[in-house]
């Protein structure tokens, strides 16, 4: 994401997004990750549940949000597309545990 704190940019944030960049600045790092997991915790289990049995989606949808906020060279709360990076993972957790059985 670019940000240059243009005070004439008055664009807003994108539909949908669980808080506007510039509310961001007022929040510590569990505020954010707490707001991305609440924002996109519904569509990774989801995708898990479609793909593997009941009992194990809570520790897959966990291990896909600390495999996001654990990922090296990332700022995990300011990802610019956070549903598309928890996605991605969530298939990679699916192909590794049904390559596993």
């Amino acid at each position: 994401m670019d940000y240059d704190d243009d005070p004439t940019d008055r664009r807003g944030a994108a539909p949908g997004d669980p808080l506007p960049p510039n509310d961001w600045a007022g929040f510590n790092h569990a505020d954010r990750a707490e707001a991305l997991y609440v924002a996109h915790q519904a569509r990774v289990a989801g995708i898990f549940r479609r793909n593997v049995p009941p009992h194990e989606v809570g520790d897959l949808v966990q291990e896909t949000f600390r495999r996001l906020f654990s990922a090296k060279g990332v700022s995990a709360t300011f990802l610019e597309a956070p549903a598309a990076y928890l996605a991605s993972t969530a298939r990679t957790i699916i192909s590794m545990a049904t390559s596993f059985s």
